[in-house]
């Protein structure tokens, strides 16, 4: 490692330091071909585990709103529907008497 690229590998270390990303120091590590323990390995895991279960229940939760707008459409068109048919009686019980 020259000095420019210790410079370079202080200087991410120091950032990875400020945002306290786990994730960010394992790939700098291993780009900078340093060794990885496993702890930090485990961490970046469950932390990218943790996204995608957060993405899936957002995901799970705008299904459930969909699929309750398109009942709220459903059910205004059927009761629609029956005040169409009342009508329809009344007026052929009208006209008949």
């Amino acid at each position: 490692m020259s000095a420019n690229d210790g410079c370079l590998y202080k200087l991410f270390c120091i950032l990875c330091c400020y945002l306290q990303t786990e994730e960010a120091k394992v790939k700098i590590l291993e780009v900078a071909g340093d060794r990885v323990d496993n702890k930090s390995k485990l961490e970046v895991i469950r932390q990218e585990e943790a996204i995608i279960r957060r993405e899936k229940e957002e995901r799970k939760k705008e299904e459930e709103a969909e699929k309750l707008a398109k009942a709220k459409v459903l059910a205004e068109a059927a009761a629609e529907a029956e005040v169409i048919d009342l009508i329809v009686l009344l007026c052929c019980v009208s006209f008949s008497a």
